[in-house]
């Protein structure tokens, strides 16, 4: 049952004494989005890694050489547009003894994925990235290493970042990554300090009592 999988989220957030839990009102609920895509995942997944026959679908990676669907165009060839910058997939898909279309969801592979397992990102990593998409690029951040070792022992990863971020956007999605990563982050004008709330180990991290 989703429940289930919410205790568990609330059992972990508790345990490690993250300071989110209040941003959901104090309670992961199972009507969440998180808990329903681990049961998903947990009990009725069918993943597959593209291209792969069984997902039907064919990917137009948004480049500005894009051609239109062959499909549309052999089938309506005053319909066929190309998209050109506009990524999507496309497809006819057998139905077999089903009177609805099956539901796709999609892991996009982006950018900083050597910093996490292949697909998310460490977020310390993801910090730099949007300090650097603002001119911030060498500003020093003490307890970088820390943070992202924390990260990583207790395998806190998020999505790859979108490149437009102007500089108060930047301010509020650092915020929030250190928020929901049970830790705090100290702003000053060229340096920063983050550091974790955990006051327990996570892994082979240590927290700092000094």
């Amino acid at each position: 049952m989703v429940q289930d999988y919410a205790d568990k989220i609330n059992e972990y957030l508790i345990s490690h004494k993250f300071d989110s839990l209040p941003v959901f009102g104090g309670r992961v609920s199972s009507e969440l989005m998180i808990p329903k895509i681990i049961e998903t995942l947990e009990e009725d997944k069918e993943i597959y890694d593209y291209p792969d026959d069984n997902i039907q679908l064919t990917l137009f990676a948004g480049t500005q050489s894009q051609q239109p669907w062959s499909y549309v165009v052999g089938k309506h060839p005053e319909k066929a547009l190309a998209y050109e910058g506009l990524a999507y997939m496309a497809g006819v898909i057998d139905l077999g003894d089903s009177a609805g279309m099956p539901s796709y969801n999609f892991e996009v592979k982006g950018q900083l994925l050597s910093t996490g397992d292949g697909i998310d990102v460490n977020p310390m990593d993801y910090i730099k990235y949007v300090l650097g998409k603002v001119g911030q690029s060498n500003a020093t951040i003490y307890g970088e290493e820390n943070f992202r070792n924390y990260c990583a022992e207790a395998d806190l990863l998020i999505s790859t970042p979108a490149d437009a971020t102007g500089s108060q956007e930047a301010q509020k999605i650092i915020n929030e990554i250190a928020q929901l990563c049970g830790a705090y982050i100290f702003w000053s004008n060229d340096a920063y300090k983050i550091v974790p709330l955990a006051d327990r180990p996570v892994g082979i991290w240590e927290p700092d009592h000094t």
